[in-house]
C-alpha cells in the first residue's frame, strides 16, 4: 500500500506552472504533471490534456516541458 501511495504522490499537479494554451487537438485545458518515480533521483514534468490526456514527452524542466505544449501543431 505504501508503494501505491508513493507513485500517487510522485505525480501531482502543480498549481505554480507557465502559461499553458488549450490542447491542439480537442481545445480543453491542460495541466503541469511533475513526476518523480520511487527509486529515482530525477525529476521530470510534462504537459497534458485533462480532457483527451494528450501529453509532451518527459522534461527536466516545467519551462521546456511549457513550451514543447505550446508550439504542438494539432
Amino acid at each position: 500500500m505504501k508503494e501505491i501511495e508513493k507513485v500517487i504522490k510522485s505525480h501531482i499537479e502543480l498549481s505554480e506552472m507557465p502559461w499553458l494554451r488549450p490542447c491542439p487537438f480537442c481545445g480543453n485545458d491542460a495541466s503541469m504533471k511533475y513526476m518523480n518515480p520511487p527509486g529515482n533521483t530525477e525529476q521530470s514534468y510534462h504537459v497534458e490534456c485533462k480532457e483527451c490526456q494528450a501529453r509532451t514527452t518527459n522534461c527536466y524542466e516545467k519551462t521546456y516541458a511549457a513550451r514543447n505544449w505550446n508550439s504542438r501543431i494539432s
